[in-house]
Parts: C-alpha cells; sequence; structure tokens
C-alpha cells in the first residue's frame, strides 16, 4: 500500500491541483511578457548576410525592372572602370548561379553622378544601365537616412516592387549575394 504525501491540514488534494490549473496561464503569460520586453532573451542569430534596408526605401520609377524581376543594382561612383567592370562580372555570375529561378531576378549597374556607360553593353548585352546625378542621390538619402551615401561598388538587392531589402559593401562576396537572393526568392511570392 502506497502512502501519500502528507498535506496541510485544511486544504485538499483537489484545491491544490485546481490553483496550479488556474495559476498556469497566468505564468506562462508573465514569462511571455517578460521575454517580449527584455531584448537581451531575443535570438541575436541573423538571416541574412547584407545589411537590411530598414525600413525599405522605395527607388525612382525609371529604376524599376519592367518585368518586375529581383535586382542587383551594383552602384558605381563616376566612370566603370577595370574594377567595376569585375564587380559587375561577380554580380553577373551571382545571377546565373540562381539557375531556373535566374528568370526572376536581374542585374543592373547604377553609375550616380553621369550617364549610363552604354560600352558595357558590349561586354554585358542584357544588362540594366542606370543613372542618378549626385543631386537626385542626396534626396534619397535625405528622404530615407537609413540609407546611407552609397560607396562606390556598394550592390543593392532590389524587390520587385522598388525597394531597396539589402545593401552589400566591397566586402561581401558573389556568394554572400547569391545566398540571400535564393532565400527571398524561395520565400517571395512576387517578381
Amino acid at each position: 500500500m502506497q502512502q501519500q504525501a502528507p498535506i496541510a491540514p485544511g486544504v485538499s488534494r483537489n484545491k491544490i491541483i485546481t490553483l496550479i490549473l488556474f495559476a498556469t496561464p497566468f505564468v506562462i503569460a508573465l514569462f511571455a511578457t517578460l521575454w517580449f520586453i527584455n531584448p537581451q532573451l531575443h535570438p541575436v542569430e541573423r538571416t541574412s548576410i547584407g545589411t537590411l534596408v530598414v525600413p525599405q526605401v522605395l527607388l525612382p520609377e525609371r529604376m524599376h525592372h519592367a518585368q518586375r524581376r529581383w535586382q542587383a543594382i551594383t552602384v558605381v561612383q563616376g566612370k566603370c572602370d577595370d574594377k567595376c567592370r569585375e564587380r559587375v562580372w561577380i554580380m553577373r555570375n551571382a545571377y546565373w548561379a540562381l539557375g531556373k529561378q535566374a528568370g526572376r531576378g536581374s542585374d543592373a549597374l547604377l553609375r550616380l553622378g553621369g550617364t549610363p556607360d552604354t560600352g558595357l553593353l558590349a561586354v554585358f548585352p542584357d544588362l540594366n544601365l542606370y543613372a542618378m546625378s549626385e543631386a537626385e542621390m542626396q534626396q534619397l538619402v535625405a528622404a530615407h537616412p537609413q540609407l546611407p551615401q552609397p560607396a562606390h561598388l556598394e550592390v543593392w538587392l532590389v524587390d520587385p516592387l522598388g525597394y531597396v531589402v539589402l545593401r552589400y559593401n566591397r566586402e561581401h562576396t558573389g556568394n554572400n549575394l547569391l545566398t540571400d537572393w535564393r532565400k527571398l526568392l524561395r520565400i517571395s511570392q512576387i517578381g
């Protein structure tokens, strides 16, 4: 025969079970509130390699892809030199490495402070070329402080609606862009 644990006089086992069942939702709600309020309890894991632009920046209408595709836009200040051509080539390879998803994307070159370098079309025939004056870029940066003045050979990943989603500096490789681009294409219903 089993011995039952002693219970304080005047307290029945049913009252203890009722108290536990009643208090459990409040304890769970308390812990959930503390977790939500305290940012130190949140995981710091990143899901993207590039720098997330929050809130997203809408580019001018002329820079939206005509067929509403994702774009990897390489930003160039001035004329496109050998390093620029190499960077465009790396981004082009990342674009082609998308495989069957390549139809949902494209690559582009944005020249700040000048007209597009049409000589690049001989090397990269289907490259989208854009130009933006320094004044236009200053207005864009002033309107969107989360988008700092772009560095030479920086890459922007732009969604089909024309919003800059991620930024990549010169140290990022084409593989970094490719990894993020594949994730976004997998979860995106547009483009």
